[in-house]
């Protein structure tokens, strides 16, 4: 996630891969995870969207797909 962030990206996608495989992330601790990857984001000017979610990105409306897990737009 330091990564994601020290890029400055407009759009940042965590993906399910990434968060379950590379950081080896838990179902139990998954919950955990997103919320702290929320505050983060957010902390940065971010506005954070999860699986399912419905966002807007250069005027086309997207939808967080079911592999990814969080969706992190520059306000």
């Amino acid at each position: 996630m330091k990564n994601k962030l020290k890029s400055n990206a407009n759009k940042i996608i965590c993906t399910y891969y990434e968060v379950k495989i590379e950081l080896n992330i838990s179902e139990k601790d998954e919950n955990a995870f997103l919320i702290l990857a929320r505050d983060k984001f957010q902390e940065y000017g971010y506005e954070v969207y999860f699986t399912n979610a419905k966002y807007k990105y250069n005027g086309i409306i997207n939808i967080v797909e079911s592999n990814e897990m969080v969706v992190a737009i520059k306000i």
